[in-house]
């Protein structure tokens, strides 16, 4: 075999196929099952024959038109390599442009938003970020920490049962506290959003699955009552527009999956002033919403998601989330609210069934984001559990303290203004 090879050695300007070991180092590796494969040898001598076989099929003669046989030349064969390899990528899903156009916005990457107007720092970038987080900004991650919210979830009579149930996770007994929580339906939401997210990841669901999913994730938890007036909504942003007076200079054309955003119809002194509203306001920067979408300019933004499936870019995922949210912040704080009314705008990046936090708020005139944080998965019963807990405290921080301070505060204020000069226009 090694006579064959070295006879058959490769010529100059030979296609030659590219060889990659599966092997960091010479030494035998051991699978689970004992088997021993030594893959560097075993690649070595594949490389070899693989290249023999290689120039002799590139070789083989073929006939001309006068019977004669002659050997293919490289130069012929490469350029027929060069058009089927140009044929592959055009049949190949007919997405050409569309990647080269992908490829072209993941070149502006995390650190060149630092060009920006205002610049965005991440917290990778800055160990200052890290060390410096505002105490208010701090308060809200500490609040929204799973870690914390899963510590006497349960009800206690559920535990046997529990770890029948899944025999192979840990169930520590702090998840069990004496008194019972006051979360209704919570180990049968809990239960089914595990088993949906088994199955997006088993069945290797696309984005617009997992997007659906975590849509669905977002809302309360289900009860016994119909509420058709939701204080939260969640809302597609994907195929929305930015405000240009409130999108930084010189950042990229980006959008995010989801929106969370406050419902002008929820009963709230905000309701009763949007319902005396005859018409949306004047120029599209009095609007309350970072969009310009006519039909939410009355939807003030709270949060904002980002949905890649399992393996998505999470570069590309935050840098999407950095850009809406910086939008989010800077229409908060051209709406009147300062630090102590807006200390951040958290943000949700899902990678498939992994769940993480991202905080954005303004420091020295800059867009800080800190994170990210694990928030939990949607694999295990624990770690679901963990990212259910979150969804309900981030609801409730929602209903108890951005509301109050932003929605029937100073949106409120705002509609209020507006409907004064109108009144003063008419007379």
């Amino acid at each position: 075999m090694g006579d064959v090879a070295e006879a058959l050695s490769p010529r100059p300007g030979s296609p030659q196929k590219q060889r990659f070991s599966l092997s960091r180092n010479s030494e035998p590796s051991k699978s689970s099952s004992g088997l021993v494969f030594v893959s560097r040898k075993f690649a070595t001598a594949s490389t070899g024959w693989t290249a023999a076989t290689s120039i002799t099929r590139t070789s083989s003669p073929e006939k001309s038109a006068d019977g004669r046989t002659r050997n293919s030349s490289p130069e012929k064969l490469s350029g027929n390599l060069k058009s089927k390899s140009l044929e592959k990528h055009i049949r190949v899903g007919g997405q050409s442009v569309e990647k080269a156009q992908g490829a072209a916005t993941m070149a502006f990457r995390r650190s060149e938003m630092a060009a920006c107007t205002p610049p965005f720092i991440f917290g990778h970038q800055s160990r200052r970020v890290l060390a410096g987080i505002p105490p208010d900004v701090a308060s809200f991650g500490i609040r929204t920490s799973s870690e914390r919210l899963i510590q006497g979830s349960l009800v206690m009579a559920t535990k046997p049962t529990l770890e029948k149930e899944y025999p192979l996770e840990y169930i520590p007994s702090s998840l069990f506290p004496d008194v019972s929580p006051h979360h209704q339906n919570l180990l049968a939401h809990v239960k089914y959003q595990c088993i949906v997210g088994n199955r997006n990841f088993n069945r290797d669901a696309d984005e617009s699955a997992w997007s659906r999913f975590v849509c669905k994730m977002l809302e309360d938890i289900p009860n016994t009552e119909v509420d058709c007036d939701k204080q939260l909504m969640v809302g597609g942003i994907e195929n929305r527009q930015l405000l240009k007076s409130v999108t930084p200079i010189g950042a990229p054309d980006l959008r995010s999956d989801l929106l969370i955003e406050g419902n002008p119809d929820y009963p709230s002194p905000f309701a009763d002033i949007c319902s005396e509203m005859a018409l949306p306001p004047s120029r599209i920067d009095q609007t309350l919403s970072p969009t310009t979408h006519r039909a939410s300019q009355y939807y003030p933004a709270f949060c904002v998601i980002e949905v890649k499936a399992e393996g998505g870019d999470f570069q590309e995922a935050q840098t999407q989330a950095a850009v809406v949210r910086a939008a989010i912040l800077l229409k908060a704080k051209q709406i009147g609210a300062d630090a102590d009314t807006i200390p951040c705008v958290p943000a949700i990046v899902t990678i498939g069934h992994v769940w993480h936090l991202n905080l954005i708020y303004e420091q020295e005139d800059k867009i800080i984001v800190t994170g990210p944080w694990i928030i939990g998965d949607t694999l295990t019963f624990i770690r679901t559990l963990r990212v259910v807990l979150f969804v309900e405290e981030l609801r409730r921080y929602a209903s108890d303290t951005w509301w109050p301070k932003f929605v029937d505060g100073l949106c409120r204020e705002v509609l209020e203004r507006e409907l004064g000069n109108e009144g003063s226009a008419r007379n």
